[in-house]
């Protein structure tokens, strides 16, 4: 299995070591979380791993499951207005991205992270 890229913010060690910690300490919670949904235990996992596992995994040993999950809110600093910066999610679905960026923009992102066998829409 090749190894990660140095650009990346955790080794493949790492994780595979916070993916297992979050496995014991959420996983449960996880698995009814995404029932029924597209994604696994394991793409959460990867999600975690992704965006906030350099920041907690050093302390995995020394803090309670609780205070590591809210350093995983990394973007929550205080002085966001909504009147001011108004949030929305996009896209909502497949045919919401392709309409705006076009069918062949899609379908070259969708073929980069499909596995073979699943689908390619995803519309929650």
């Amino acid at each position: 299995m090749p190894e990660l890229n140095d650009d990346h913010p955790i080794n493949r060690l790492q994780a595979i070591e916070a993916s297992g910690w979050l496995k014991r300490n959420f996983g449960q919670q996880i698995a009814d979380a995404v029932r029924g949904t597209a994604y696994s235990v394991d793409h959460i996992c990867g999600i975690a791993c992704q965006e906030t596992a350099y920041v907690w995994l050093v302390h995995d040993k020394e803090l309670s499951p609780q205070e590591i999950c809210a350093m995983c809110v990394l973007d929550g600093s205080g002085d966001f207005k909504p009147a001011g910066n108004p949030r929305s999610a996009f896209p909502r679905n497949t045919a919401a991205f392709r309409t705006k960026y076009g069918d062949e923009f899609t379908d070259m992102l969708i073929n980069e992270v499909i596995a073979p066998g699943e689908s390619a829409e995803w519309d929650p």
